[in-house]
Order: C-alpha cells, then structure tokens, then sequence
C-alpha cells in the first residue's frame, strides 16, 4: 500500500486522473461471445456515443432488410476501409474490426499510443471507414439457423440458398 501511496504522491493530478479513468473505464466490445447482427447495431451505438467523433453512416440495408453500417473515424485527407464479415462464417472478423475500433477511439480519447502510433495524428490525417459487416445475412443464418430467416423463406437441401416462397 505504502508504495502505491508513493507512486501516485510523485506523479501529477491530471496523470493521476487519466490512470483512475483508465481503471474505470469498460470495454463495449466483449471478445467472448459471438457478435451476430443484434449484437452488432447494439455495440455500434454504444461505440458512438461513447464517443462523439465516431460517427454511424448507413450504407444500404441487405436483402434481408438488415442494416449495412459503416463506423467513420477521423477527417484526414487519406483514406483507409476494412470491412468484415464477407461470409457468414466470417463472423469473427466483425468482432475483431469492432475492437480494433474501440481501441482505437480509446487510445485517442486517453491521449495514449495505440501499438506505438499516435491516434490523433492519425486522426487527423487518416480517415478510417470501418464496415463490420458486409453480409448481416449470411452471418445471420451461420449463427441462428432456426430463428433467422422471414416467414416464408425455405432452404433447399439441393443447395446453400435459400427462396422466398410466393
């Protein structure tokens, strides 16, 4: 106890603060458990209201109707994307894209260096564009075979897709 006492008397206030912040501070993103579609519009709105300069842009919705969303990082003049989720067996890729971004946003808002590069210069010369999921359908039947698909949808045992019966 006696050393911590000393280590927190010898630093700053405002380092001080940060560290308890840090301390405090909980991840959206939980790497533990599948992130399927529901979970993904949940922690992409957390993700931008945790924080402000993370913005959600809607792209388009996918045959299914479900929301294709892209995460807007920065306002630099190069521009980089990732994007995930390409195959329904992808699913992880979302989840690792979702984390780097709360990383990321958290390293900015922090000040601290993200694998020893600055994210506020990156920020500001960068704009990072982020889809998590280009196929909410496919991910959407891997993950919840039996819950998914619309009413009236069948599968055909002759292939992998499925028709809307009319």
């Amino acid at each position: 106890m006696y050393i911590i006492y000393i280590i927190i008397k010898n630093i700053s206030e405002g380092v001080a603060l940060k560290m308890a912040k840090k301390m405090r501070y909980k991840n959206i993103i939980d790497i533990n458990n599948c992130m399927d579609y529901n979970c993904l519009e949940q922690n992409i709105n957390k993700l931008t209201d945790r924080f402000k300069f993370a913005e959600k842009i809607l792209l388009g919705k996918s045959y299914l109707g479900r929301n294709i969303n892209l995460l807007k990082i920065g306002n630099g003049g190069h521009k980089v994307i990732y994007i995930g989720a390409h195959h329904g067996t992808e699913w992880i890729t979302s989840m690792l894209l979702m984390r780097f971004a709360e990383d990321f946003c958290k390293s900015y808002m922090f000040n601290d260096k993200l694998y020893r590069y600055d994210p506020e210069y990156i920020l500001q010369t960068r704009t990072i564009y982020i889809v998590p999921m280009i196929n909410p359908d496919g991910v959407g039947l891997l993950l919840d075979k039996d819950n998914y698909l619309p009413l009236g949808a069948i599968l055909t045992e002759e292939s992998h897709y499925f028709y809307i019966q009319q």
